[in-house]
């Protein structure tokens, strides 16, 4: 069931942030994923949500990985268009508004509100000028109806205002919101629906639980095949100064190189960039890392280097940060050990740790522009190589 959403962006600054001259000439045409000087049409898409673990966030089915197209910056290279803030439920329940961690102490849950747009397109700039691709805002559209659940249990169309008022009405003192918070916070801002460019649609936790469920190697064919083609139209990796690696084939040992080396040493390369720049991501868990070691979900991310009042990263957040990361590697490499679907596959042994040594090798590299010791490194820093018996 389609929402309605205003015709016309809602703020300069949700502008496309690279025009519609395509910077790589792509003329390949490889395994069924096109490389081309244009991005998507510019026809009706179709969106839908490709799992459940996307709350917010559905995929223009006719473009994901069928399409490969470039931009202006060293970090532009795309596959999928998704749009966030329209699929308006979480675990099937229908939007509403709830505690959160905003100014306000209020969000609307299932909904994407406009107070982190300015965040997310000065972040995205900032990363992909760095040559890290990541998400890509295009236009921002605010919305003019959400779904509800009838009595019967079936969504239907409500109009944002009434919505919003019946949120207000339904607010009791047991709730852990007041109304006065609520009301200043609907004043104050517009759920929109953001359309963005990202890499591919799959996070990590989408081949978690395909490597639990069943369906891994169906998931993973058409990644290895848009990996394939993005690398050989850009002659290097997905994140600028990085090689291209090895064309990857549905074979054991490909997938053993893709979970066991190329997802863990670019998601170091990756983070190590993030925080070289000086930046905190704050969140970059299994849901937020692709299924091509890119990072997505910029709302949270902050550093001076983006604002000067946005707090000093320090050295517990950049910890914080490096954990986070290596619980999403170890988690999935650790699925894909027990996965019935990749049993014949030899794995080896400890390769949980040997995965996130190949992490922690790419990460301090790229931290410290190869410059590596024990002097040069943090506390926390010390303390991982320890816990993982990586040496320098």
């Amino acid at each position: 069931m389609e929402v309605s959403i205003q015709t016309e962006p809602i703020s300069t600054e949700a502008k496309p942030l690279y025009s519609n001259n395509i910077g790589y000439p792509f003329k390949e045409n490889l395994n069924q994923t096109t490389a081309s000087t244009e991005g998507p049409s510019e026809g009706q898409p179709q969106f839908q949500k490709i799992s459940e673990n996307h709350a917010r966030n559905m995929t223009e089915i006719s473009t994901s990985k069928g399409f490969v197209w470039g931009g202006e910056l060293p970090g532009d290279i795309y596959g999928a268009r998704t749009i966030k803030g329209t699929s308006m439920s979480v675990d099937g329940d229908p939007a509403k508004l709830d505690a959160g961690d905003t100014y306000y102490g209020v969000m609307g849950i299932g909904l994407m509100d406009d107070r982190s747009i300015p965040r997310i397109t000065k972040a995205s700039e900032l990363l992909r000028k760095n040559g890290l691709p990541t998400e890509c805002p295009r236009t921002v559209k605010k919305l003019q109806e959400v779904l509800v659940k009838d009595k019967n249990g079936i969504y239907q169309k409500m109009p944002i205002k009434e919505w919003e008022e019946n949120q207000l009405n339904n607010i009791t003192s047991f709730d852990r919101i007041s109304l006065e918070s609520a009301k200043k916070y609907l004043d104050e801002t517009d759920f929109v629906a953001l359309e963005r460019d990202v890499q591919v649609d799959e996070r990590l936790q989408d081949l978690q639980e395909a490597l639990y469920k069943g369906g891994f190697r169906a998931m993973i064919e058409p990644i290895f095949k848009w990996i394939n083609v993005a690398t050989q139209a850009r002659n290097g990796g997905l994140i600028s100064g990085t090689e291209k690696p090895e064309r990857f084939n549905m074979t054991d040992e490909d997938i053993k190189r893709y979970l066991t080396d190329f997802l863990p040493s670019q998601m170091g390369v990756y983070l190590g960039r993030v925080h070289k720049l000086g930046l905190i991501h704050g969140q970059p868990h299994i849901q937020d890392w692709s299924a091509v070691a890119t990072l997505y979900d910029l709302d949270g991310i902050y550093g001076k280097l983006l604002y000067t009042d946005d707090p000093e990263q320090t050295n517990v957040d950049v910890d914080e940060d490096t954990r986070s990361t290596l619980k999403s590697i170890r988690d999935l490499v650790s699925e894909a050990e027990d996965s019935n679907e990749l049993r014949n596959v030899n794995f080896g042994q400890n390769i949980t740790d040997s995965t996130a040594q190949s992490f922690l090798k790419s990460y301090l590299a790229e931290k410290y522009s190869q410059d590596i010791s024990l002097e040069r490194l943090s506390p926390e820093e010390l303390k991982l190589i320890k816990e993982y018996k990586y040496k320098l």
